[in-house]
């Protein structure tokens, strides 16, 4: 009977060594998948990161792209500022043609006042043309 007892005490040690073998492998297994979700939320959390930094890209070029329109903005605002020089030059060449214009009226009335003072002068020779005759006439009546 005593052999059974230590038989069985020994079977009750070898089981609870089995158990305590069970509950280390139990734990570490355990630990282990804490791990292997600790390193799955690790990997999570850097691929949160990665889009993030996609996004921030994103953003980026699109900051790039308004970038690309402002200039784009400036550059026609420049053409429109050139387009309205181009217009105040075509604006001045108008006066100044006006001026040429207006110029060319002035001589054209120089002109005129040098004519009638042609014929002014042309009356004034022929006036006294004829008093000199009439003159001459008078003086041929008296003589003759």
């Amino acid at each position: 009977l005593a052999w059974v007892l230590l038989g069985w005490y020994q079977l009750d040690w070898v089981l609870i060594g089995w158990y305590q073998l069970a509950w280390v492998l139990l734990g570490s297994w355990f630990q282990l998948a804490w791990v292997l979700v600790g390193w799955h939320q690790l990997a999570w959390v850097f691929v949160g990161w990665f889009q993030l930094a996609w996004v921030l890209l994103a953003w980026f070029q699109l900051a790039w792209v308004l970038v690309g329109w402002h200039q784009l903005a400036w550059v026609l605002v420049g053409w429109f500022q050139l387009a309205w020089v181009l217009l105040a030059w075509f604006q001045l060449a108008w006066v100044l043609v006006g001026w040429h214009q207006l110029a060319w009226v002035l001589v054209g009335w120089y002109q005129l006042a040098w004519v009638l003072v042609g014929w002014h002068q042309l009356a004034w020779v022929l006036v006294r043309s004829w008093v000199l005759v009439g003159w001459f006439q008078l003086a041929w009546v008296l003589i003759g």
